[in-house]
């Protein structure tokens, strides 16, 4: 059972790793954009606050176009499945197995 809960700790601490760097892309709403904000110059302030009310559709769009991007590469890419997905998924294969 040392081994299981081990495996389980692990697994947990990759996902909430994955989900904090998720969580620092500079779009908003999330947290990296406040960060960005924080350093920018002003005289591009102005810009950047002004696609603020569009940042969720800003991430939901780059989603929609990783599946596309995905085929032409050959290799599975997203923002979900990088960082969402892909620790879940890991996790309960390890758990399961």
């Amino acid at each position: 059972t040392g081994g299981f809960l081990q495996a389980l700790l692990f697994s947990f601490t990759i996902t909430n790793l994955a989900l904090f760097f998720f969580n620092l892309i500079p779009i908003p709403p999330l947290d990296g954009s406040r960060i960005l904000a924080a350093i920018l110059p002003r005289q591009f302030l102005e810009t950047f606050y002004r696609i603020e009310p569009y940042g969720f559709f800003i991430i939901i769009g780059l989603e929609l176009l990783s599946e596309p991007l995905s085929n032409l590469i050959g290799h599975r890419v997203g923002l979900f499945y990088t960082f969402v997905q892909l620790p879940i998924q890991s996790t309960l294969e390890m758990l399961l197995s």
